[in-house]
């Protein structure tokens, strides 16, 4: 969970790969997370969500999102955001594959760009490499990326093996 200071306000984002959103147990549990840490922008990874018009964890407090849809097996991405922000989206750039989604928009007279992305295990750099390149034409003022890069900065930090 980060803070982000724009203008007169701070931002909380979370990043989160839910690995599946099909089980009701999962989702009380994720939804449980959220209204504790209470983030104003959440970054979704491998939702498993074949409608990216369905939201993939109906809330009262976060009814804006955008998603892309991988198969109901693998992938999806999303950005869900708290409903007090008002965030006016003006531009939305979907991965026919489900790996990544670019949302572009106002929040109080500020320009925005959120990406959540969800890298594949194998090729992670020519896919940053090809994501980022599209990011940067698509992108407009603030940016801000969340999400599941599939990459290990410190192996000696890495608990993925274990």
């Amino acid at each position: 969970v980060k803070l982000f200071k724009v203008l007169r306000m701070s931002l909380k984002f979370l990043t989160l790969n839910v690995r599946g959103l099909g089980d009701p147990i999962k989702r009380k549990r994720i939804s449980t997370h959220l209204f504790k840490s209470n983030p104003d922008i959440i970054f979704l990874q491998e939702t498993h969500v074949k409608d990216h018009t369905k939201h993939p964890l109906p809330s009262v407090k976060y009814t804006k999102f955008f998603s892309a849809q991988g198969s109901s097996k693998s992938r999806g991405v999303a950005i869900i955001m708290a409903d007090h922000l008002k965030f006016i989206a003006t531009d939305v750039c979907r991965d026919p594959r489900g790996r990544f989604i670019f949302v572009k928009g106002k929040l109080d007279d500020t320009m925005f760009t959120l990406a959540s992305l969800y890298a594949p295990n194998n090729g992670q750099l020519v896919f940053l490499e090809e994501v980022f390149k599209l990011l940067d034409s698509f992108k407009e003022g603030s940016l801000m990326v969340g999400g599941d890069l599939n990459s290990v900065v410190n192996s000696l930090l890495d608990k993925s093996s274990l």
